[in-house]
């Protein structure tokens, strides 16, 4: 039996996804624009939803699980399984997901999987101590 949070189980598991997943969306045209562009939205929703909704409706609850099952799967994979799709369908090693490529691009800083993830973890920390704020208060 694999221990399930063995590094070769993970690495593996995570690849079968992502190649099932890219094995589907392939030949579909400009998919790869529209997994990034509906990636980046859902994001963007759940942030909207955790910022502007109060604390006792059922949308920012909602959100809060999300985003929390969201860290969950990026720390047991390591990385996000969509934005691995992303790259396998751009065939760019480079790309690291919205908003990270564009935020180094800006600031004209290397990008490079331990950044995103200080980025990332920032982010994720930031998003904690406000829930925390708004769950208190």
């Amino acid at each position: 039996m694999n221990d399930i949070f063995s590094y070769k189980y993970k690495k593996n598991l995570s690849d079968n996804i992502t190649n099932w997943c890219y094995d589907k969306l392939k030949n579909i045209p400009y998919i790869s624009y529209i997994v990034i562009f509906v990636h980046s939205l859902f994001i963007v929703l759940l942030t909207f939803a955790i910022v502007f909704c109060e604390k006792n409706f059922i949308l920012f609850k909602i959100s809060l699980f999300l985003l929390i099952f969201i860290a969950l799967i990026n720390k047991y994979f390591d990385a996000c399984p969509i934005t691995r799709l992303e790259r396998k369908l751009l065939k760019n090693k480079k790309w690291f997901g919205f908003p990270y490529n564009y935020i180094f691009d800006l600031f004209d800083v290397e990008i490079n999987k331990f950044r995103v993830a200080v980025m990332f973890w920032s982010i994720c920390f930031i998003y904690t101590m406000f829930c925390v704020y708004k769950l208190v208060n």
